[in-house]
């Protein structure tokens, strides 16, 4: 899929990131002391047609998301078009689902 290092950022507002798979943590997004926002687009996780699906090492890996920073979040479940998502909130959904 995606990986976002060295303090860089990455914003989807559309598209679609689907069918990899990592062997380590991030399927679809790793992101790794950088930020991520995401406001359009699909991001598909594990729970999606075996063809669209992006898979991680396991769950809790975040088969759809995965951020490492300051802690760990993850997103296992798709993030369609209506999902916003931020590496600048982790209060609320749809993180670690």
């Amino acid at each position: 899929g995606v990986r976002v290092t060295n303090s860089s950022s990455f914003t989807m507002e559309g598209g679609t990131i689907s069918g990899n798979s990592a062997t380590g943590s991030g399927g679809g997004v790793v992101v790794a002391s950088s930020s991520f926002t995401k406001t359009g687009g699909t991001i598909y996780g594990d729970d999606a047609d075996a063809d669209l699906q992006n898979k991680a090492q396991s769950d809790t890996k975040g088969h759809a998301v995965y951020f490492t920073g300051d802690s760990t979040h993850y997103r296992d479940t798709t993030l369609g078009t209506g999902d916003n998502i931020s590496t600048t909130d982790f209060s609320t959904p749809p993180w670690n689902q």
